[in-house]
């Protein structure tokens, strides 16, 4: 029976002679004046912590130190920090500094800026959140490490809202409205409008005869019949674009159906004027 306790105590010690160690592993808290937590060779055989770690100051940043050989230095470092029970973890990558054969290693954890989802479970809903540690290579499966270092309890208030964290579900409904049509006059305000402009226009004609401006020139009625019809039409033309466009006609349009009346009514109008001057 001795025999056999010895057998079995040399076993495990060649088999964490044999696995990566971890040396010198620490908690500090920077942010406060609590004394650094120390804790064991962080082996395969490596037993979590019993009593979570209290934070009460959501200020507090944690930092893990610890050191290991340069010749056994892992390919990869990294630290986890979540709720196992939910599957909702953060991970945080290390400083490595390396001195006289000796490599240490530094993950810092700021506690004010864990993801929200996180926050949520440990603060209000009062989950503990784990962290663990993976040390591990390509090709050396026996000295890879993956063990659960201690727990977090956040014993304090938050004074913003927490988001959930987002789940694979159907998103809400996209919904999007158009733009209008670009807001013109009211009908009724441009035909009122239209309908004074074509009064005026008559009424100006009207005065013309009246005063005898046609019958006081001496033209013959062949060219005087064509110059006055030309710029008459040229006026009646650009009437009709403009209540067009007040109706709803695009500027575009407006623009070259008004290029092509004003034309004729300048070419017009200067013949007429010409011709009356004679």
């Amino acid at each position: 029976m001795l025999f056999g306790k010895i057998a079995l105590t040399a076993l495990l010690g060649v088999t964490g002679a044999l696995g990566l160690t971890v040396k010198q592993p620490h908690v500090a808290f920077t942010s406060s004046k609590r004394s650094p937590l120390a804790l064991s060779p962080i082996t395969n055989n490596y037993k979590k912590l019993t009593k979570p770690m209290s934070i009460d100051n959501a200020n507090e940043t944690l930092e893990l130190n610890f050191s290991i050989n340069s010749d056994e230095t892992p390919q990869q470092a990294v630290l986890l920090l979540g709720s196992i029970s939910e599957g909702l973890e953060t991970h945080f990558e290390p400083i490595i500094k390396t001195k006289e054969g000796v490599s240490t290693y530094k993950f810092t954890i700021p506690i004010d800026q864990l993801p929200e989802p996180l926050l949520l479970l440990a603060v209000e809903s009062r989950d503990l959140l784990t962290a663990s540690l993976i040390l591990a290579s390509e090709g050396a499966v026996s000295d890879n490490l993956f063990v659960e270092l201690f727990d977090l309890s956040l014993v304090f208030d938050v004074d913003r809202r927490l988001s959930k964290s987002p789940r694979l579900e159907a998103m809400p409904e996209i919904k999007h409205i158009f733009r209008g049509a670009s807001k013109t006059v009211p009908a009724w305000v441009a035909q009122s409008t239209s309908l004074i402009i074509i009064a005026c226009f008559f009424l100006l004609l009207v005065a013309w005869v009246a005063l005898g401006v046609f019958s006081s020139v001496s033209l013959s009625c062949n060219t005087k019949s064509l110059y006055l019809l030309a710029f008459i039409g040229s006026v009646c033309g650009m009437e009709y674009v403009f209540i067009r466009y007040y109706l709803g006609a695009s500027i575009f349009e407006t623009l070259e159906h008004a290029f092509y009346a004003s034309l004729g009514g300048i070419l017009s109008g200067a013949k007429l004027l010409i011709s009356l001057t004679k």
